[in-house]
């Protein structure tokens, strides 16, 4: 609860990029997950679909928590701290991805993204299948 408080604290140039910065960052890891997945010889529609499906369950998320804002008057750092724990973990997974292309990532860059990570799922309480 600690993490998704400070993510609270985000504070966006302009309301438009709540949405449009998770949106850029979820297109950007899905083409990267597809590029290595090309790369590896190993596309899945089904895998595709549920990396899709859960992208579209996060953008929902983001809408569900505009609606909040807007039609009761919920706190804005509630819609923050939602957008910037998909910031959150949308950049880890880029960086992952990035990795397993051979882009070079800094080594404080990687452990910061794991130290962050790890303290998301300590917070939910759960994994998914990749570990995340």
């Amino acid at each position: 609860m600690e993490t998704l408080k400070k993510l609270g604290e985000i504070e966006f140039t302009n309301e438009i990029w709540i949405f449009m910065l998770p949106g850029v960052l979820m297109l950007i890891d899905f083409l990267t997950g597809l590029i290595n997945a090309w790369r590896r010889h190993e596309i899945k529609s089904s895998r595709m679909r549920e990396g899709l499906a859960k992208k579209c369950g996060e953008t929902l998320v983001l809408i569900i928590g505009e609606l909040f804002v807007v039609a009761i008057k919920v706190p804005s750092y509630f819609i923050k701290a939602l957008s910037g724990y998909i910031i959150l973990m949308e950049l880890i997974s880029i960086c992952e991805n990035l990795d397993k292309l051979g882009v070079p990532i800094p080594g404080f860059v990687k452990r910061a993204l794991k130290k962050t990570d790890e303290k998301i799922q300590n917070d939910s309480g759960k994994e998914d299948e990749d570990g995340h």
